[in-house]
């Protein structure tokens, strides 16, 4: 039993150090690395809110344009005719958009773990 104690916290010290070792970068590139990190985490912040809104639109899409018999409003169906309409490849680009992010938030669910093991 104190062996098995004595692993899980060596795994939440070296979780420790890791974000410690993110958190306050050494070495020689310290404020390179510290410049990344806020980067990545900014980027991370916009890609976020990003998914939010493109989650969102499709909320709404399902709700007006399918669950309602006849459809309220051809929602994304009108937007990507008018994108379409504006460039060629517009339309198929933004279609192109929203089909990756959901097959990408699909799978993104798919592959978080049920239980919190490592």
């Amino acid at each position: 039993m104190h062996m098995c104690s004595s692993i899980q916290e060596l795994v939440f010290l070296e979780d420790d150090v890791q974000a410690l070792n993110e958190a306050f970068p050494q070495g020689e590139k310290a404020d390179t690395s510290w410049a990344v990190t806020v980067l990545f985490y900014l980027a991370k912040l916009v890609f976020g809110i990003l998914g939010l809104a493109l989650s969102i639109i499709w909320l709404l899409h399902i709700i007006v344009f399918m669950l309602v018999n006849p459809p309220a409003f051809p929602f994304l169906n009108q937007v990507f005719i008018q994108l379409d309409s504006a460039w060629g490849l517009l339309g198929t680009t933004a279609f192109a958009i929203f089909c990756y992010y959901l097959v990408m938030s699909v799978i993104s669910g798919e592959m978080h773990s049920i239980h919190p093991m490592k």
